[in-house]
């Protein structure tokens, strides 16, 4: 009898053609991968060079910057050649400092101040072929910084910042920080002020000046950044946290405002309020109920101050038992007691209105406290101090989660 295809001699037309299954791409599953096309250009070398150094290949990287690089000479592109080498000597930087989590040596000191000597000739000469080229002057004053070149460094970020870049001295100043280098770090925020005036520089001076030990120097620039409010990612809220931590540092006299921390009206309980009221206006209710409890330390019982904290605390602990958290165990406040001393107090309306919303089931529907801004302008009422508006915003969006939990 004859055998059919596909019997167990193994013959049959069958065999004369190739088996394989599709992926859920579509990709044939064993029928090989196809290889990506060899780089051709230099700007095809230059991509394949940025796809080696993200995949943690730094010596791929820079063969292939090494063959874009003659590839643009060899067309005479001063461009193209300036924008290789200033590639190359980031790749080398990026070798200088590598990531702390992959597991590479560290270099010895030796070997690192020669990796970066190389970068800056790299940048060097991607000047020589440029002399606009921005990021080249940026990121050769750093690498100088590194060398501890601080003039040449100086002179490279004041070139990158007249050509457009953007605060090269506080991106410097936060290297320093970073190296323990605080008075380096805080001449560096100072440069950054007088060209920008931005926010962050003044918080992030006034960091420097508190580690330096200058509260006072602190303080007014912590002020300054409250000032432009509206600039930072938060509205303020970490500059009132260090605000109420430079008053609480104090002593007593931080209770009545006679401190180094900003005006006599401003105590560490009240900055730390409005810390608070924002952080529960961001949603981060947790926080602000944190903050809340560190001020009823920084104010007198009964003041206006500590009923406000003590209001945020209790409605808290409201909040918690409404979404079945339980207790909180981190809180040292004795909420039971607070809540018998709000109500032998005469409340103003927003603290009287929270208490009313956390000692009941019947919340409001919706929360209207007077003077409470629209979320978008939180901004503007730290800047101006407006603390009536914030403790409203933060006391309505407490109410609202006790009636989204209840």
């Amino acid at each position: 009898m004859d055998e059919g295809p596909g019997d167990a001699d193994g013959g049959g037309e069958d065999d004369d053609h190739e088996s394989y299954q599709l992926g859920p791409d579509g990709t044939p599953v064993g029928g090989g991968e196809t290889e990506p096309p060899e780089p051709e250009t230099a700007a095809e070398y230059r991509r394949a060079a940025r796809q080696a150094l993200g995949a943690g290949d730094p010596q791929g990287a820079l063969d292939s910057l090494d063959r874009a690089l003659e590839l643009a000479r060899d067309a005479d592109d001063a461009a193209m050649v300036a924008g290789v080498l200033t590639d190359r000597g980031n790749v080398r930087m990026e070798q200088a400092d590598p990531d702390e989590q992959a597991p590479r040596a560290a270099p010895d000191a030796e070997e690192l101040r020669k990796t970066i000597a190389a970068a800056v000739a790299d940048y060097t000469a991607a000047l020589e072929e440029d002399p606009e080229a921005r990021e080249a002057y940026f990121n050769r004053g750093l690498a100088r910084a590194r060398l501890g070149e601080r003039e040449s460094s100086t002179a490279d970020l004041e070139r990158a910042a007249d050509l457009g870049a953007s605060n090269p001295f506080l991106v410097r100043g936060n290297a320093y920080v970073e190296a323990g280098a605080d008075e380096y770090a805080r001449d560096d925020f100072g440069r950054a002020i007088d060209r920008t005036g931005a926010a962050r520089a003044y918080f992030n001076r006034g960091n420097a000046n508190r580690r330096l030990g200058d509260d006072a120097a602190a303080v007014a620039d912590y002020e300054s950044a409250l000032d432009r409010a509206g600039d930072l990612p938060d509205d303020g809220r970490r500059v009132l946290v260090q605000l109420g931590a430079v008053a609480g540092e104090g002593t007593a006299d931080s209770r009545s405002g006679d401190t180094a921390a900003g005006p006599a009206e401003e105590t560490a309980a009240t900055y730390r309020l409005r810390a608070s009221f924002l952080a529960i206006t961001h949603r981060d209710v947790w926080r602000g109920v944190a903050l809340a409890e560190q001020a009823l330390a920084d104010a007198d019982e009964g003041t206006e101050p500590w009923l406000e904290a003590a209001a945020v605390v209790v409605a808290g602990d409201a909040l918690r038992t409404a979404a079945g958290y339980g207790a909180d165990d981190d809180l040292d406040a004795d909420v039971g007691r607070l809540r018998e001393a709000l109500a032998d107090a005469s409340l103003p309306d927003a603290t009287a209105t929270l208490v009313a919303a956390a000692g009941t089931e019947d919340t409001p529907d919706e929360p209207d406290l007077p003077g409470a801004p629209p979320a978008g302008d939180l901004a503007d009422a730290v800047a101006s101090r407006d603390h009536a508006a914030l403790q409203a915003a933060g006391a309505e969006e407490l109410i609202r989660q006790l009636r989204f939990y209840r």
